[in-house]
């Protein structure tokens, strides 16, 4: 069984829902041998996890702590969440935090696998290692979910720690922040950033590959909107983005697949 490491970072007001419900779910639902990886922006806001490591992202990387130092304020254009002006698109300081949680993670653990999922995901079943190992193989970099027309979803994210090139990526990854490069892209989220280093990749090297999961492998299902819940994530996963957070799960109108699971038949039931 090849070993896999799971990241999850949060602030403060996801706690404790959705992040305490993710973490449960990750403790009773996922292989207890796999390395858990949290970084939540406040220390005490910690559960139970077998194997689980809580850290605080502004110690273990201060260039994260002076990238914040730097930028704040900067963002195209000036607001705050709240604000009717507000675009997520361009808040740069909120999303790099999962950067740095992906970067710092990588540096750490010695594992084959590194998996990164939102704090608002929920494992509603048991996860076999033999799926896990499945859905990033082995000749691949990194698994995504790619949207046409649109940046990448990044509520899950897997990246094969024994490639060639993967301490070069995270590498990459990172100088959109500590070299303040992320002002020549589109967006400035963390979704922005990996498309950019992914890009650069492809162009780069032969032997980079990826394993899209939104490709129309998955019923023929190849949507922009939701597609975390139409792929073969949705097994045993499910993502409440956005105001989903607030009912704890995704609704009808997300599921576009024709799920067996109780748990999506119950959604799709009402």
């Amino acid at each position: 069984m090849k070993s896999c490491a799971i990241v999850v970072t949060y602030p403060e007001r996801y706690w404790p829902n959705p992040a305490k419900k993710c973490l449960d779910s990750i403790e009773g639902r996922w292989p207890k041998s796999y390395k858990k990886f949290v970084y939540p922006d406040n220390m005490n806001n910690q559960t139970t996890l077998t194997n689980g490591q809580f850290l605080k992202l502004y110690d273990e990387q201060p260039e994260w702590a002076n990238f914040r130092k730097r930028n704040i304020g900067k963002r195209k254009p000036i607001m705050t969440e709240g604000d009717p002006t507000y675009n997520y698109e361009y808040d740069v300081i909120k999303f790099s935090a999962k950067v740095f949680a992906m970067c710092d993670a990588a540096e750490k653990c010695d594992t084959d696998m590194l998996y990164y999922l939102d704090s608002d995901t929920y494992t509603f079943d048991n996860v076999p290692s033999t799926w896990v190992e499945h859905i990033m193989p082995e000749e691949h970099f990194i698994t995504i979910l790619g949207r046409p027309k649109k940046f990448t979803e990044t509520g899950f994210l897997s990246f094969n720690l024994r490639h060639p090139h993967t301490k070069e990526f995270f590498t990459e990854w990172k100088k959109w922040y500590t070299e303040d490069k992320y002002w020549d892209l589109d967006g400035y989220t963390d979704c922005h950033t990996l498309d950019g280093t992914r890009k650069m990749f492809i162009n780069k090297y032969d032997n980079y590959k990826e394993n899209d999961l939104n490709d129309g492998r998955w019923g023929g299902f190849k949507g922009g909107k939701h597609p975390f819940v139409n792929s073969e994530l949705g097994t045993y996963m499910d993502h409440t983005k956005g105001d989903r957070k607030h009912i704890g799960r995704s609704l009808a109108d997300d599921v576009k697949y024709n799920w067996d699971h109780p748990y999506w038949k119950e959604i799709k039931n009402g």
